[in-house]
């Protein structure tokens, strides 16, 4: 490993920007370019949204901001913690998804967005059972996750002994990290994969969830895998895409 992290350091440090962009600009090609926001300006036209792990209820500045704007979506969130933004969303509840699941009574979700919240999970099963119980035929799902492959990826101490200070990089950084599931996993607890199609910078996949209780259910989703550092320039080395797969900044 220290061989193979001299050699990957030393490739990190070779990056040169290549766009002649702000940094601000830059943002706005990276996140145009990503499906996490792709899935959200793409949803059905006054779609329920279930924002479930919302944090801080960051998504709602979603609307407005780049094109186009979806201040027609209805938001609901919910989140072990009362979000600082959960004003902007027409229901917030607080949840301790390990013992529970939302209610949100009598409302129908025809879009759920779940990024970065299954590996804090120990037992995600019971939230994709709900979800199947809860969403409209046909609904959109987005999950992105930790993908297990970083657990191979050089931890944080150690590229931070090389002067790269990231956040996170193996999925170890996060002592929070239940789990890094892989999509064997997410079948057993329902996800099933029924078309998948690659290229250089995502893994893109449909699936269905199905319900002991009810029929099965049509979800759109796109899972992104492995975590990545964005490269900035020769001496702002914020991280790397690891073999070719898009992930979470």
């Amino acid at each position: 490993m220290p061989q193979d992290l001299a050699s990957f350091v030393d490739w990190l440090r070779s990056r040169e920007r290549r766009l002649a962009l702000s940094d601000d600009d830059l943002l706005e090609v990276f996140w145009q370019a990503h499906p996490r926001l792709r899935f959200f300006k793409s949803l059905p036209w006054g779609a329920n949204v279930l924002d479930v792990g919302a944090g801080n209820g960051g998504l709602a500045h979603w609307k407005g901001w780049l094109k186009p704007d979806r201040a027609d979506l209805n938001l609901y969130g919910a989140d072990r913690n009362p979000g600082e933004f959960g004003e902007l969303y027409l229901g917030w509840e607080k949840v301790d998804l390990d013992r529970e699941v939302p209610k949100f009574h009598e409302v129908i979700f025809n879009g759920v967005f779940a990024s970065h919240l299954i590996e804090y999970l120990a037992a995600p099963e019971r939230l994709i059972e709900w979800l199947g119980e809860r969403v409209k035929t046909g609904a959109r799902v987005y999950l992105e996750w930790t993908s297990p492959s970083t657990l191979d990826l050089p931890n944080r101490d150690q590229l931070g002994q090389h002067g790269i200070e990231v956040l996170t990089s193996n999925c170890s950084d996060d002592r929070e990290h239940e789990q890094a599931p892989d999509l064997a996993q997410m079948r057993r607890c329902g996800v099933q994969r029924h078309r998948e199609r690659r290229d250089r910078s995502r893994h893109s996949w449909r699936g269905i969830v199905r319900s002991r209780r009810r029929p099965r259910f049509a979800l759109d989703g796109i899972l992104v895998a492995d975590w990545f550092l964005a490269v900035h320039g020769r001496d702002q080395i914020r991280g790397y895409r690891h073999r070719g797969e898009t992930g979470r900044e």
